[in-house]
């Protein structure tokens, strides 16, 4: 391939990177995407000096035809603006996006939506219309945690508009809240998928301030009675997530802190680590947490799991370390995307990373940032892990924990932070070891979030853990949906009943003789999973299924508040 062909396969394939962000100029907005792929090296750059005019596209690359092992790095200029979240539980689950951003005096709104029905037992898409509505000032918290919409009554109206102004050719004069005449109706799919999602941009909507006296709440209509409310979801600002691991063994000291601002951002990591003295090779994130020591002479690093890789990347065909992009790499291989620590005594640098989330399903936040010894074959794999800590989540945390007694020992723990029901709960599975004699480890059990408390009958053999009662489900989702084993996943956890871990993490495995324990641990991120609040799971049940069971005894093995 000659090098033109090259540049211009660079400049297609950066069609699938989002861009690194966009910087306020004084003749514009220039958005750019570094890249490293194959040998080149460049930028791409959009500048548009306003929406009346077109948009500029620079491409700047340089071609390494000698490069043996290059460095992936990608930067992403500063733009500060606000995002507010929404997100839908019944009977309508989803979330919608608010991003406000001012650039050379003008404020621009952008809405992201993805929703879809959750309560209904054949469901069909629809359109609806909509509105931002803010509470009384007589509203109490009490009010707001009823679980219906009764208290909202005010459209957001900060300047009084005139009903008989507001038209279709003249949404500007509209009340501000009213998003049905400024953006048009909103889709609400019967599953949600990639096909049903929707996005507005707007330099006219004015929204009301996310952290006033007053909380403002986005509203969805009836499909054949406007002036009923469906739904209603109160609109929370987002604030930026970090996770710093702090490095301390055999001479090695630093930390390394992920940051980033939004999940449509690109995480920021900043490096700055010594005493490596040569004897480093790759690092990156593992899928366990580094667990304590049970003795000192213990490594410490020996249970930390294989590099993070949700997608499932063949980590066998990727590219030397920065041959390709951020994609074509296993997620937690650090070294592939940024390049290795082979010979380097110490490092200190920041770039960004397009696939390494701190938000969703395939978060790194509570696992493990480990550099393996130097002496690994070449392709990615390194040596065997040397240096470790996990990556914690800075802010104050709940923790609540389900401790198994009998048939089985062991331990789930489920950490959220504090006063944050709608954050991401991490899920940890510490190991689950029979304790009544078995001899052989089994797989595949189904496990639960349910109802009730247990009582005594977790000990019984027969009828065991009845007292635990049906799935917990909060937000009354259809199960009995013909769409729901297609539209709850890991991917899509608010389209489920809160309690089915199974449609949303998978089964469990259960180990019988304890060498045999790490097997069995691991380690989830639950996206709706609240630990506090009206729904929180704490004070409720987990349940383990065993489908082979003795019949006498029921399909439920285990149970524990």
């Amino acid at each position: 391939m000659s090098p033109l062909d090259r540049i211009w396969t660079a400049v297609v394939v950066l069609c699938t990177l989002s861009t690194g962000g966009a910087a306020a100029a004084a003749d514009g907005v220039t958005a750019e995407a570094p890249f490293s792929w194959r040998g080149l090296r460049g930028t791409v750059r959009l500048s548009q000096a306003s929406p009346a005019h077109n948009v500029t596209i620079t491409v700047d690359v340089t071609l390494m035809e000698d490069e043996a092992a290059g460095s992936y790095r990608l930067r992403a200029p500063d733009l500060e603006y606000d995002v507010a979240e929404a997100r839908f539980q019944s009977p309508v689950a989803g979330a919608v996006f608010i991003r406000q951003y001012r650039v050379n005096g003008t404020r621009y709104t952008s809405v992201h939506a993805d929703l879809a029905h959750s309560g209904s037992s054949v469901p069909t898409s629809s359109q609806h219309g909509w509105s931002v509505m803010v509470t009384d000032v007589l509203t109490t918290a009490a009010d707001e945690s009823r679980g219906t919409c009764n208290f909202l009554q005010l459209v957001y109206d900060p300047h009084s508009a005139d009903p008989a102004q507001c038209t279709e050719d003249t949404p500007e004069l509209c009340k501000a809240g009213d998003l049905l005449s400024r953006l048009g109706k909103i889709k609400v799919a019967s599953r949600r998928s990639r096909f049903t999602r929707q996005f507005w941009t707007s330099d006219r909507l004015e929204l009301p301030p996310w952290r006033g006296y007053r909380s403002a709440y986005l509203v969805l209509y009836e499909k054949d009675y406007p002036d009923s409310i469906l739904a209603c979801a109160k609109i929370r600002p987002v604030q930026r997530r970090t996770a710093s691991a702090f490095l301390s063994y055999d001479g090695v000291h630093g930390v390394v802190e992920l940051s980033q601002r939004s999940r449509f951002e690109p995480t920021r990591l900043r490096l700055n680590v010594s005493g490596l003295a040569g004897r480093a090779d790759t690092f990156g994130v593992h899928s366990l947490p580094v667990p304590p020591r049970a003795v000192r002479r213990t490594a410490p690093c020996e249970r930390v799991g294989a590099v993070f890789n949700p997608t499932e990347v063949d980590a066998e065909l990727t590219e030397p370390a920065g041959g390709a992009t951020g994609d074509r790499y296993p997620l937690g291989d650090l070294s592939g995307k940024h390049g290795r620590l082979t010979g380097l005594d110490s490092f200190e640098a920041e770039v960004s990373d397009f696939s390494l989330p701190l938000w969703g399903p395939r978060s790194v936040v509570g696992r493990s940032l480990v550099i393996t010894a130097a002496g690994g074959g070449e392709g990615g794999a390194g040596g065997a892990p040397w240096v470790c800590a996990n990556l914690q989540d800075s802010r104050p945390m709940v923790t609540a924990a389900a401790v198994f007694r009998f048939p089985l020992a062991g331990r789930v723990l489920f950490l959220q932070p504090e006063d944050a029901p709608e954050e991401d709960t991490t899920v940890l599975l510490e190991g689950l070891l029979y304790n009544d004699g078995s001899m052989n480890g089994t797989g595949a059990h189904r496990w639960n979030v349910n109802e009730l408390v247990p009582g005594a009958d977790f000990r019984n053999w027969s009828g065991r853990c009845l007292s635990a009662g049906p799935r917990f489900n909060p937000y009354q989702v259809n199960s009995e949906s013909r769409l729901y084993s297609r539209s709850c996943s890991a991917e899509e956890m608010t389209n489920c009943e809160m309690g089915d871990m199974v449609s949303k993490h998978g089964t469990l495995n259960l180990a019988a003789l304890r060498d045999k324990l790490n097997e069995t641990r691991r380690l989830w991120t639950d996206t709706n999973m609240p630990l506090s609040g009206p729904n929180s799971i704490i004070g409720h049940s987990l349940v383990i299924h065993d489908d082979n069971g003795p019949k006498a005894r029921g399909d439920r093995l285990a149970c524990v508040e």
